[in-house]
């Protein structure tokens, strides 16, 4: 077989999210010629979707010194270096391809879309919405575009017109895939007075916690609220006041004998709120909900002294990047002696904790905790 078919059999890996296997074909173009800039750029895209950013930059930093004027090479740099929060070369980089594209006449949406990112991850999102609204002009129907420009919206404040353009995420690939209920009890601004309405949820357990302060707004004026949520949700929100019912998510569609069609008039999902019910004028309108915590029994027995308890949770999701820091910076707080520490991190970063002599007097609490629950 000759390098350009073991090309594009790499390519059509690669194209069906085959990633590792496209790259291990690609290094095999390598070999027959080492100077292959494709096989390079291509290998640092698959890197890139598997969230190796140290490789996905160094591939594309190689195709650079193998083709200079490589436009795909540089924009992959900025894309890897974004991911990383290398920010201002991140900048830099994207910044360059769209110079050089425009002086072609082959910009796209998405290098306008891309350096938008780098100033949303920054924490610039006033600097990021012209770039989206750039992307937005050359492909007006594109929901992710939609979606991150209504994240830039909402991060300094514009809370109105950032939830409006928030719904555009109910057309996100990722959300078209779950099963909604029955779409022609769709709540289409009908009067709720009375009526039975079931809240959906979707994307993580963070936006579900944030978003359930606008229940009691509902419960004003529903006569039933019953919200459909994950299992680890479901113990902590059956003590908030303003919900009557809670059920499982993955029992509503999965158990053929659990049937919610009936229960309910209307249903909506629950971080549409604040946008069909105008509750997003400002940050003083934003209600707060009360969870009962005398109805939760704590899982985890505290140290019997009298010093504070405090929990430690250190890395969330990879991207943003800036929801999770290294746990060695965490070294200066629990070498105090006068805090009881207990960490609440629930995924592989709990070891963490075993790789520090420094931390031996955190708790480790991940083996007492089912749900949200036990964490409140």
């Amino acid at each position: 077989m000759n390098k350009e078919a073991i090309f594009q059999q790499a390519l059509r890996h690669q194209q069906a999210n085959q990633f590792m296997l496209a790259i291990n074909i690609y290094q095999q173009v390598i070999e027959l010629d080492a100077n292959e800039v494709n096989a390079y750029i291509n290998i640092g895209v698959c890197y890139s979707k598997l969230s190796e950013f140290d490789l996905a930059e160094a591939y594309a930093r190689h195709a650079l010194t193998l083709r200079p004027d490589s436009i795909s090479a540089l924009f992959n740099l900025g894309n890897a270096l974004c991911s990383k929060q290398v920010f201002d070369e991140a900048q830099h980089c994207i910044e360059a391809v769209i110079e050089l594209e425009t002086a072609k006449g082959t910009v796209k949406a998405i290098e306008y879309f891309n350096l938008g990112l780098v100033f949303l991850y920054s924490n610039r999102p006033l600097q990021a919405l012209p770039h989206f609204d750039k992307a937005l002009s050359m492909e007006p129907d594109n929901a992710n575009f939609h979606w991150h420009r209504a994240l830039a919206l909402l991060h300094f404040g514009e809370y109105k017109e950032g939830f409006k353009a928030y719904e555009w995420r109910l057309a996100l690939p990722q959300l078209q895939n779950n099963p909604l209920p029955n779409p022609k009890k769709r709540w289409q601004h009908q009067d709720i007075t009375g009526k039975t309405i079931l809240l959906t949820t979707e994307q993580g357990f963070g936006d579900i916690l944030q978003f359930m302060r606008y229940i009691p707004f509902i419960k004003q004026y529903a006569k039933k609220v019953i919200i459909l949520v994950k299992y680890p949700l479901v113990e902590l929100l059956r003590t908030v006041e303003s919900i009557d019912e809670v059920i499982v998510e993955q029992e509503a569609y999965q158990n053929k004998e659990i049937s919610i069609e009936t229960h309910y008039d209307y249903h909506l999902p629950l971080l549409s709120i604040p946008y069909y019910f105008d509750l997003a004028n400002s940050i003083d309108a934003i209600p707060t909900v009360q969870i009962e915590l005398s109805k939760l029994a704590p899982p985890i027995t505290f140290a019997p002294n009298d010093k504070p308890n405090v929990g430690l949770i250190w890395a969330g999701k990879l991207l943003p990047k800036d929801r999770s820091i290294a746990f060695h910076l965490l070294k200066p707080l629990i070498n105090r002696n006068d805090v009881n520490y207990y960490a609440f991190q629930m995924d592989d970063r709990q070891q963490d904790i075993a790789s520090y002599q420094w931390a031996n007097n955190v708790h480790n609490c991940a083996s007492y905790i089912n749900h949200f629950a036990h964490t409140a």
